[in-house]
């Protein structure tokens, strides 16, 4: 069944909820609360403790210092500890899946689009099944696979983090709009060969929105942070809008194959 190959590569993207986002801000919400009540509460304590030293009403074993204090461990601060791992562990899974689903979304199309030039290339269209895989080596190229586990590291390690960070979210919208350009140009061949065979109009579009990943920086640097908010939600939006797309545009894609080399 010579399609056959190419369905095993349709579909598959992982749509992730920009919810995930959400819970991940009320945790560092959360955490911030507890840090303020938390030093509010050593403030108040050495206070007290330092009016009650200086009035005498102390034995000189009586600490007076909230650090040297016994029950430093309030539960103030087991709480901040629980969040706080709980927003690391968060952070690591949704890092994870975002920077998985593009190296799977990338790696997936690869294939697609090779499978396809296969087909078409043992059907005569040779020069178009060329170009195919043209596009492809160069997208691939120009996009490659991210490591992972390396830069979820790379984003937990203090200082590290604040160039780290940046870069992730820079080639997550980055490399999103590459590999849409070239798949662009992959579905303009696609188009043309099923409108020129098949005698119908065809259009099958792909498109990623181009965002200034510089000026999104600089924003966030000068906002405090506030517009890297919106960044940071665009790296599930835009994909997720994308794999839609791509679920419509493959299906598309099959339907014109089969009546293009339809089975004996």
């Amino acid at each position: 069944m010579e399609l056959e190959g190419v369905e095993k590569y349709i579909g598959g993207d992982k749509i992730f909820s920009p919810a995930w986002m959400v819970l991940q801000m009320t945790l560092a919400i959360i955490s911030s609360i507890i840090v303020f009540a938390s030093n509010i509460e050593k403030i108040t304590f050495n206070f007290l403790h330092s009016k009650i030293y200086y009035y005498g009403f102390h034995t000189y074993t009586q600490p007076y210092s909230y650090y040297t204090y016994p029950y430093h461990l309030t539960p103030l601060s087991i709480v901040s500890s629980i969040v706080f791992a709980v927003s690391e562990i968060l952070n690591i899974y949704i890092l994870s899946v975002l920077i998985s689903r593009r190296n799977f979304h990338f790696e997936r199309t690869s294939n697609l689009y090779n499978a396809i030039s296969k087909v078409f290339e043992e059907k005569g269209f040779k020069k178009e099944a060329w170009k195919i895989k043209e596009y492809v080596k160069r997208c691939e190229v120009e996009t490659g696979k991210k490591n992972v586990a390396g830069w979820v590291v790379l984003s937990l390690i203090p200082v590290v983090n604040f160039f780290a960070i940046p870069y992730i979210y820079h080639f997550l919208t980055r490399d999103f709009f590459k590999h849409s350009k070239y798949e662009e140009l992959i579905y303009d061949m696609f188009s043309e060969i099923f409108n020129r065979e098949l005698e119908s109009e065809i259009e099958l579009e792909i498109y990623y929105p181009d965002r200034d990943t510089v000026m999104y920086f600089l924003l966030s640097v000068a906002t405090a942070g506030i517009a890297g908010i919106y960044w940071y939600y665009t790296l599930f939006s835009d994909p997720n809008k994308h794999f839609k797309e791509h679920s419509i545009a493959e299906e598309k894609l099959i339907q014109c194959l089969s009546k293009l080399f339809p089975l004996p």
